[in-house]
This record gives C-alpha cells, sequence and structure tokens, in this order.
C-alpha cells in the first residue's frame, strides 16, 4: 500500500468515528467564575476535560471573571490557562506565555475536577486560583 492510500484510509477511519457520534448528544449549560487571590480573572481559558466523551468543553472568562458553556453530562478535569502574545502571519510561531500559576494549565496537578448534571442548576463551578508562593 503506498502511503497515499494508507494516510486516505486513516482519514476515513477518523471521519468515520467522529460520525458515529449521531450529534443526539444532550448538552447542558454550565456556569462558573474564576478568580484569582479573589480577583476576577478576564479572558481565562477554561477547560473541561473528558477523553471518553466527543470532546472537551472550553470557555473564555468575561471581565467579571464569569464563563458559560454547553457540555455533555459526566466528571471532568479542569485546567485554566491566561495566554498573552500570540501568532500572526509575520510570526507565526510567536510564543505565548501563562499568566496564570503553571500548576492550573495541567488537569493532573491543577486540583480541580467538574461534574456536569442533567439537571442545568447543579452546574454552577467557582475555580478559586491562588499565586503560588
Amino acid at each position: 500500500m503506498t502511503i497515499k492510500k494508507i494516510l486516505s484510509l486513516l482519514l476515513l477511519c477518523c471521519l468515520v468515528a467522529l460520525g458515529c457520534n449521531s450529534g443526539n448528544t444532550k448538552t447542558y449549560v454550565c456556569t462558573g467564575t474564576v478568580t484569582l487571590d479573589g480577583q476576577p480573572v478576564e479572558n481565562a481559558n477554561v477547560a473541561f476535560i473528558n477523553f471518553n466523551l466527543s470532546s472537551p468543553a472550553t470557555a473564555r472568562t468575561d471581565a467579571t471573571g464569569t464563563f458559560t458553556f454547553q457540555s455533555e453530562p459526566g466528571d471532568f478535569d479542569v485546567t485554566i490557562v491566561k495566554l498573552t502574545g500570540h501568532a500572526t502571519a509575520e510570526n507565526p510561531y510567536a510564543p505565548s506565555t501563562n499568566l496564570l500559576p503553571e500548576k492550573y494549565a495541567n488537569m493532573k496537578t491543577s486540583g480541580f475536577k467538574a461534574k456536569v448534571e442533567t439537571n442545568a442548576s447543579k452546574n454552577i463551578y467557582e475555580f478559586k486560583l491562588e499565586k503560588q508562593p
């Protein structure tokens, strides 16, 4: 088999696997806040990660540190980052810097877990970040 055929077959398998999600997956509204030492964190990226579900749920906080998104129900590890710097046409590999303590960027060290339930009134989260000593 040629490389082109192998890659085409691999792509087809991925598309079939993605297509197995019938699109009927119910999602539920989730909302919450992110603070750092008691102050709201604006423009933080919040991710709820569960590798058994179709995709992670992500949101960005507003000026009050509030975020809202929709997610499938389940148990999640949570990561939170606030990145500065971004790629441009002139510099596509521009580095970005996380302005929050690094431990919150890793789902194994963030210390945050979340459960998304079918009862949306229970899907309210508060993530209190602290600067590391």
